[in-house]
């Protein structure tokens, strides 16, 4: 079911907005990093032109490093915001690495790296859905800023 969030009345017409239901968002919020886990599992991670890439939910070509790094960004900020007890980035951090690298991954990585989801996945339903929204936010903001901090340095 979903939510009626907001509604205002704007030159005649009503405008709503719809709050995705959480159990939805949350499936959109772990899909690709399900997809690449499961690619890299099957052996089935596909390249094109020479860049790993995943199948997105509507079928388009998604980069995996990335993905990857957005994800490792979330997880550590994360962990800093809401005192995560455990580190669960690094697998994937190591994953990244390996990608870059072109070099093979490992199963024993796959696996921890499957476990560190699972326990992403268990963190991010014990908090509140606003605080993943301003985590998520945040690292909107760093992903969107991070070029211009780079051109400033250069």
């Amino acid at each position: 079911m979903t939510n009626i969030n907001t509604y205002r009345l704007t030159e005649g017409y009503i405008e709503i907005t719809l709050e995705e239901p959480r159990h939805l968002t949350k499936w959109r919020t772990f899909d690709g990093i399900d997809r690449i886990l499961t690619s890299i599992e099957n052996g089935e991670l596909l390249a094109v032109d020479g860049i790993p890439v995943f199948m997105g939910v509507n079928g388009e070509s998604c980069q995996v490093t990335p993905s990857l790094e957005g994800w490792i960004m979330m997880w550590k900020h994360a962990a800093l915001k809401l005192s995560l007890p455990i580190d669960t980035h690094t697998p994937f951090e190591l994953i990244r690495r390996a990608l870059d690298a072109n070099q093979l991954i490992s199963k024993d990585l796959v696996t921890v790296a499957r476990h560190a989801y699972k326990l992403q996945r268990d963190y991010y339903d014990q908090h509140p859905f606003k605080e993943w929204e301003k985590i998520a936010r945040a690292v909107r903001i760093q992903i969107y800023m991070q070029p211009m901090a780079e051109q400033a340095a250069a």
